[in-house]
């Protein structure tokens, strides 16, 4: 979606280049009011919104907050701080919608802080709640000590502020408020506001990556572009795509700024359908804004249709398929006792012993009978051609010698 959203603003810059238009004014870094820092006077109007302020104070606006409308806002913005017109368009026209005001409506900037523009809310950076004192506009020194403090500890001896640096300080104003306010609420619409806030002043004095930690002391405290510390603006900064992609991270630094009192803001279609951006009419609104400051309309519909569609349609979530645990059942063995084997007791048969019996009378004579030896046979050996007769042998040797 991104790649195509560039594509198209680089064929229309191309476009608006051959043609000879200008697609937006050109920031103008030379201007004398960056270096014209008046603070306001007795008589001079402001809002709680530190950036209008300093706006005012540096003539970007009226320098009494007076008489102001949302295309001097929109060409104040861009040209004290570089701001991209959609933003601030969509900004102020949400506060408009939310109170039912028309687009051409001339103010004052105290009537920013009104409630039923629904911006202003609980756990500022450098406010007190509007239920603690009902001058919560004015900067307070208490609630942006517990803020520096953070922003300090997470910066270090750097003193460069990051968006998880920006979360954390958001979480911690967020706990300390609560803590001398019972009272505070912090719901969807101030967990929206004060990271699109968070965000927008971020890339202003910085980039996505975080800003200066003396930058953000100038705003906050003496609510003065810091212009004499070094800062310079960038053309058509924070525009509403990026805002929103710094918006979710700071969101992401604790699960306290996710979960609010009636709902849970995370995501940037979270961030959007707290918007009036829903409105039909709200795409068409913005751009004719745009274009009524004397930006090209066309330059910037691409993206805000993109916000359109982002804000309408919900973000496809691809569930999570959890495997179920596997369970191993461990196995018993379980050693069974055999019962003794009892051999039946042998029943030996009763032994019955032959009668004896008793001769009265005497045995027979025994009888002997003489047996006549028997002859042995007669052995013979074969002896010069004849069988002689063993027991003859030995006989004839002597009687004949060796002769016979």
């Amino acid at each position: 979606m991104r790649g195509r959203l560039s594509s198209a603003i680089f064929l229309i810059i191309a476009t608006l280049a051959q043609s000879g238009e200008s697609a937006i004014p050109k920031l103008n870094l030379g201007d004398p009011r960056f270096q014209q820092w008046m603070p306001a006077g007795p008589n001079d109007t402001r809002s709680a919104c530190p950036g209008l302020n300093t706006l005012a104070n540096h003539g970007f606006l009226p320098r009494n907050g007076r008489k102001v409308n949302a295309t001097t806002i929109i060409q104040g913005c861009f040209q004290g701080m570089g701001m991209s017109p959609d933003t601030c368009s969509i900004i102020v026209l949400d506060g408009l919608v939310e109170a039912s005001l028309p687009m051409d409506l001339v103010f004052d900037l105290s009537d920013v802080n009104r409630p039923s523009w629904k911006i202003e809310h609980d756990g500022s950076f450098s406010r007190q709640d509007v239920s603690e004192n009902g001058s919560y506009p004015q900067f307070d020194k208490e609630v942006w000590a517990a803020t520096l403090q953070a922003l300090t500890q997470c910066s270090g001896s750097a003193g460069f502020i990051t968006t998880q640096c920006l979360g954390l300080a958001r979480a911690a104003t967020i706990t300390e408020a609560r803590r001398r306010n019972p009272k505070s609420v912090y719901d969807m619409k101030a967990a929206s506001h004060g990271a699109v806030e968070a965000a927008r002043i971020q890339l202003v004095l910085g980039t996505s990556t975080g800003a200066d930690i003396s930058y953000f002391s100038s705003i906050f405290e003496q609510e003065r572009l810091p212009v004499h510390l070094g800062w310079m603006p960038r053309p058509l900064v924070a525009g509403m795509d990026e805002m929103l992609d710094v918006a979710v991270q700071i969101q992401a630094s604790s699960p306290l700024l996710q979960n609010t009192s009636d709902g849970t803001i995370a995501t940037r279609h979270d961030l959007l359908e707290v918007l009036s951006v829903k409105n039909l009419d709200f795409e068409q609104d913005v751009l004719a804004l745009v274009d009524k400051a004397g930006f090209s309309k066309d330059f910037f519909m691409p993206e805000v249709s993109t916000l359109m569609h982002d804000a309408v349609v919900p973000p496809i979530v691809t569930p999570t398929i959890v495997a179920p645990p596997i369970v191993i059942t461990p196995i018993v063995i379980t050693h069974t006792i055999a019962p003794p084997i009892v051999a039946p007791p042998v029943v030996a048969p009763p032994v019955v012993a032959p009668p004896i019996q008793v001769h009265t009378s005497a045995p027979p004579p025994v009888q002997f009978v003489q047996r006549r030896p028997q002859p042995q046979p007669q052995q013979y050996v074969w002896y010069r051609g004849a069988w002689i007769p063993t027991i003859y042998l030995n006989w004839y040797r002597g009687l004949y010698g060796r002769w016979f």
